[in-house]
């Protein structure tokens, strides 16, 4: 769906960073470590995914983690989803307790999981 455009991701900019350690740390060789570097930078660079910088997210992040007490690069994605006024779709069980769906649905956000994307993007 990126790669045909159907949606545009909107990340902060210290998620590339999250990915790459994930990767790290699952064992991933350098090599491909390296690939997925150059895919991700690939993907801003051909406006197939929007970079948001963490300062523009900041004040709303921090508001989010005194309220929800959320990690920071958790409330990053959700005052980015927030600011944009876009549903979030993700697979972090911290994003996805009541309290943070119903916070952001009382804002008119949906949190939705990869498996209820289809429910908002047709086919």
């Amino acid at each position: 769906m990126i790669l045909c455009r159907r949606i545009i991701p909107i990340v902060n900019e210290y998620a590339f960073l999250e990915i790459i350690r994930a990767l790290k740390k699952v064992g991933y060789p350098d090599k491909k470590i390296a690939d997925t570097k150059s895919f991700l930078i690939d993907l801003e660079v051909l406006g197939l995914i929007r970079i948001v910088r963490v300062h523009e997210v900041r004040d709303l992040a921090m508001d989010i983690i005194r309220k929800l007490n959320l990690y920071a690069p958790d409330s990053l994605v959700l005052a980015i989803a927030l600011l944009r006024k876009t549903n979030l779709v993700t697979e972090d069980n911290h994003i996805l307790k009541k309290k943070v769906t119903e916070y952001a649905h009382r804002r008119g956000i949906k949190i939705l999981t990869l498996d209820g994307i289809g429910m908002v993007i047709p086919s």
